[in-house]
C-alpha cells in the first residue's frame, strides 16, 4: 500500500521585534558624544585658521598694492599723512583703514578705476587698479565697503597699514617697542580675534594678531 508523503509544513519565521535595550542606547549615545567632542573643536580650529588666512591674504594684498603704487610713481608712496591707532615714533607713516576721510582716499586711490573722487585721483591720476576689490559681506564684517572704502577683517576690525615714509628701507615694528625695524617698505596687520591691539601684547592676543611680515 502506497502512502502519501506528509504535506510539507511552511517554515516558521522568527519575528525579531525586540527593541534596543537601555544599555545599548546609552552606548550609542556615548559614542556620539565622544565623536562630537573630538570633531567640534577640530572644525572650530579649522574655521578660525581659514579666517586668519583670509586676513593675511588681505594684508598681503594691501602691501602689494602700496608697493606697486610706489613702483609706478618714481619710488614714492602715496603722499598722504595719517597716524593710526598705533602711532610710530619715527618717520614712518601709518593709518587705519576704517573709512575715515584720509584712509578712504588712500584705499579708493589704490582701488583705482575711472570713477574716483578728486582727492583719490590726485593720488592716482593714471586710475590704475592696485588693490583687488572685494565687496563687504552681507553681515558687514569682512571685506571692503566700496561706499566708505573701509577695509575690515572678519572680526570687524579695520586693517592697519604702515609704510616707509622716510625711505630708509625699513618700517618700525608697530607691535613691539624697542624691537628691530622690519626690513620692508610697507607692512600691514589685522587685529584678528585679539581683544585689543596695543604695544607689547603677550599671550593669546599677541598670537591672534595677523601680520603681513
Amino acid at each position: 500500500m502506497k502512502t502519501r508523503p506528509a504535506p510539507s509544513q511552511p517554515a516558521r519565521t522568527v519575528s525579531s521585534s525586540r527593541g534596543f535595550t537601555i544599555v545599548e542606547l546609552l552606548v550609542v549615545i556615548s559614542i556620539i558624544a565622544v565623536l562630537a567632542a573630538v570633531t567640534v573643536p577640530a572644525v572650530s580650529r579649522g574655521v578660525v585658521q581659514a579666517r586668519k588666512m583670509e586676513a593675511q591674504t588681505n594684508c598681503m594684498n594691501i602691501v602689494s598694492a602700496m608697493d606697486a603704487y610706489r613702483s609706478d610713481n618714481n619710488g614714492v608712496y602715496p603722499d598722504i599723512d595719517g597716524r593710526g591707532a598705533l602711532a610710530l615714533t619715527g618717520g614712518d607713516d601709518g593709518i587705519v583703514l576704517d573709512g575715515g576721510a584720509t584712509s578712504s582716499t588712500l584705499v579708493e586711490a589704490l582701488v583705482g578705476g575711472d570713477d574716483m573722487s578728486t582727492a583719490a585721483e590726485n593720488l592716482n591720476g593714471r586710475q590704475t587698479s592696485y588693490l583687488p576689490m572685494k565687496s563687504q559681506n552681507s553681515n558687514g564684517t569682512s571685506g571692503m565697503d566700496l561706499t566708505t572704502y573701509a577695509f575690515v577683517d572678519y572680526w570687524g576690525n579695520a586693517y592697519h597699514v604702515y609704510w616707509d615714509a622716510d625711505y630708509d628701507d625699513e618700517v618700525e615694528n608697530p607691535l613691539v617697542s624697542n624691537a628691530p625695524a622690519i626690513k620692508r617698505g610697507c607692512i600691514a596687520l589685522s587685529q584678528g580675534a585679539a581683544s585689543t591691539l596695543a604695544l607689547d601684547m603677550t599671550g593669546k592676543d599677541a598670537r591672534d594678531v595677523v601680520k603681513s611680515w
